[in-house]
């Protein structure tokens, strides 16, 4: 896959990847972006599995292209601070396809992360989970508050973009769990920073003499700083 995805973009033109065998396709890094469309065509949903292995994310679709996926299944990708396990910037059309327990922590959208345009047909979205941040424990006898944890959003889909429409879908058991905060100290005695919010988007930990920074979308207050006798306020959630 990745090869055929290498040569599309080098030849320039748009490009048609029909699976000519069935089974798990495991990828251990993402594949490469693409920047001509693609039309990717599996053998059913229990015959082409394209797998991150709980360690990878897939696919990024260029701003510019308009791609498909059909009769696949998208399952096991994962990545943590970067947006979205199937990243959209063009226009991508799923159908017939099943997206599953794919996981993105400290970022925006389980599985699919659109900022272009979106549309699905009987595709299956099921136990994917967008888990936010959690905040930083500043730890030992540091008295500097702890970061508050980042939300999660968008379990199956985190949109972005002009548009998502969806026909004739199901989604089953898609979450989205904000990160915990981090856990105060009460053996501080002396100066020291707060520490940062969870991601994505996450406030900075307060300088010592400073409150926390703003979380910024979905992200996170930082920890305000802690000194002997006083203490900073915390950062903002965004």
């Amino acid at each position: 896959m990745r090869q055929l995805i290498n040569a599309a973009n080098a030849s320039g033109l748009a490009t048609t990847i029909n699976f000519a065998t069935n089974g798990t396709m495991a990828l251990n890094s993402p594949l490469p972006p693409n920047s001509v469309s693609l039309r990717l065509n599996g053998n059913g949903t229990n015959q082409t599995i394209i797998s991150g292995g709980n360690v990878s994310s897939l696919f990024t679709f260029n701003a510019g292209t308009t791609n498909s996926l059909l009769n696949l299944t998208l399952a096991d990708a994962a990545s943590t601070g970067s947006a979205g396990r199937i990243n959209n910037n063009g226009v991508l059309t799923p159908a017939n396809c099943a997206v599953s327990n794919c996981v993105a922590a400290s970022s925006f959208g389980g599985a699919i992360y659109n900022s272009g345009t979106f549309t699905a047909s009987n595709t299956l979205f099921t136990a994917n989970v967008a888990h936010g941040g959690a905040g930083v424990t500043p730890g030992g006898i540091n008295n500097g508050g702890p970061g508050g944890g980042g939300a999660g959003l968008g379990g199956a889909i985190f949109n972005d973009g002009p548009g998502v429409t969806l026909m004739n879908c199901v989604f089953r058991g898609n979450g989205a769990v904000g990160g915990d905060g981090g856990s105060g100290s009460s053996f501080g005695t002396s100066s020291n920073p707060g520490g940062n919010g969870g991601g994505p988007n996450a406030g900075a930990g307060g300088a010592i003499g400073n409150p926390g920074g703003a979380g910024g979308f979905g992200g996170g207050g930082g920890g305000g700083a802690g000194q002997q006798n006083a203490g900073f306020a915390g950062g903002s959630g965004g």
